[in-house]
């Protein structure tokens, strides 16, 4: 038997449940679970899409956030400028 990734087994910690029930699927059942989970994956991520509240706020996250972002490139911006004109005169930066 092969050894779990890590990240797996931690995250399998939480649903002991599911695992006990895994043990005794056959192939088949188990192929069916993988299945049915991924069609649920499709059907959630359509349900994120589609949701106008959830859309809304990120709209709405976006907005607030413009002006925090544009300050940051712009400060990104002149340290690496700066690091550059440093560079081109052989200083060192502190």
């Amino acid at each position: 038997m092969s050894e779990l990734d890590p990240k797996l087994a931690k995250a399998l910690k939480d649903l002991p449940e599911f695992t006990d029930a895994c043990q005794n699927y056959s192939a088949d059942e188990l192929k069916q679970l993988v299945l049915r989970s991924e069609q649920h994956i499709v059907d959630t991520e359509k349900a994120i899409q589609e949701d106008q509240k959830l859309n809304a706020t990120k709209e709405l996250l976006k907005e607030l956030r413009a002006p925090y972002k544009d300050t940051l490139k712009v400060l990104a911006v002149k340290i690496k400028y700066a690091m550059h004109l440093l560079e081109e005169r052989g200083a060192k930066p502190e």
